[in-house]
């Protein structure tokens, strides 16, 4: 139960910027500070329940699990990885990738899915998917733009370093962190 109710508290948080009228409103009823804080707030205790309510004991029999690509998982987290760290950097990577913490977060979402049979992880990372998938579909009513920038190569060189030295870490204590050793 704990793991629903954060996954309802975090997503639910976030999925508010999807609808522009219905965060105004809470902007304005609440001031922008107070939203800010509301949304951390909601946010923080969504990822505590999760991670105290997760259970991976429950195995989903129709999952569709590839257990070939536990060998290349590490080079695809890190391609996830530098996206994400890419997408808040000035850099080339930025430049070329349209969306790219958007792509970032798809790619970790399916490489768990697809390594990971239990129904909590089905529901958390499938969830990341979908929230990922209507943010990017939502772009334009959002009226988000893309930020104009001068890219510079040592962003992306920074990008690949700190991309490495986080798939290194989590290849090394994944287990410790998250309860499920992947070497």
């Amino acid at each position: 139960m704990l793991f629903y109710l954060g996954l309802g508290c975090f997503f639910g948080a976030h999925s508010v910027g999807l609808v522009p009228p219905l965060r105004g409103a809470l902007q304005h009823a609440l001031t922008e500070r107070g939203y800010l804080g509301l949304y951390t707030l909601l946010s923080a205790v969504g990822m505590v329940l999760i991670f105290l309510g997760y259970d991976s004991q429950t195995v989903v029999r129709w999952a569709i699990v590839l257990p070939a690509l536990r060998d290349f998982s590490p080079w695809i987290m890190f391609l996830a990885f530098w996206l994400l760290i890419a997408a808040n950097l000035p850099c080339w990577t930025r430049r070329w990738v349209r969306h790219p913490m958007t792509a970032g977060i798809a790619i970790w979402s399916l490489c768990h899915l697809a390594l990971n049979p239990d129904l909590h992880s089905w529901w958390l990372f499938g969830a990341f998917l979908v929230f990922v998938f209507l943010s990017a579909s939502t772009v334009s009513y959002r009226g988000k733009s893309i930020a104009v920038f001068v890219p510079n190569l040592k962003f992306d060189l920074l990008a690949f370093v700190v991309s490495a030295a986080l798939t290194l870490t989590m290849y090394y204590f994944h287990g410790q962190l998250f309860g499920v050793a992947i070497r």
